[in-house]
């Protein structure tokens, strides 16, 4: 259950940051989506989660 809400809450946070986009045509996605992920970061809401970083290294970093 906690990674499904962590999905939800990350997907809220690209929408939210994909919409603020729409009123700051002058920065950039990537951006804004960088910010509000540090500030959703810091909510005591959003949960704390760790990354075992083999795992990162072959579903995030391989594919790129």
């Amino acid at each position: 259950m906690p990674v499904f809400e962590l999905i939800l809450y990350i997907m809220a946070v690209v929408v939210l940051s994909s919409f603020l986009e729409r009123f700051i045509p002058r920065v950039s996605v990537p951006l804004v989506q960088i910010t509000m992920g540090v500030i959703a970061s810091e909510l005591p809401f959003f949960p704390n989660v760790t990354l075992d970083p083999e795992l990162f290294m072959i579903v995030i970093v391989a594919p790129l």
